[in-house]
């Protein structure tokens, strides 16, 4: 099945499937120092952090779960959509 983006401010914020229906795409933002969550960019109100944009997926999408090496062993806990938000692991 294949789809596209919607772009929304600049956001990839729609995902439109073949049949026609949208599904949303979750996009919010997390201060990474204090894990403050917002729904917009602005700097974090406790922490002064700027906060860093985060896609964690549908339910499911393999970016839900831990890095994963070849070999079939976990490499962390974080789920791969947070390694890529705070730039450990490239998109």
């Amino acid at each position: 099945m294949s789809s596209k983006f919607m772009r929304l401010n600049g956001q990839e914020t729609v995902r439109q499937t073949v049949a026609g229906l949208p599904e949303l795409v979750e996009i919010f933002y997390l201060c990474p120092r204090c894990l403050e969550p917002a729904d917009e960019p602005l700097p974090c109100p406790r922490c002064g952090g700027e906060r860093v944009m985060c896609r964690p997926g549908a339910a499911n999408d393999p970016v839900r779960k831990p890095l994963i090496a070849a070999t079939g062993e976990f490499r962390g806990r974080a789920p791969v959509w947070w390694l890529r938000a705070i730039g450990a692991l490239a998109n």
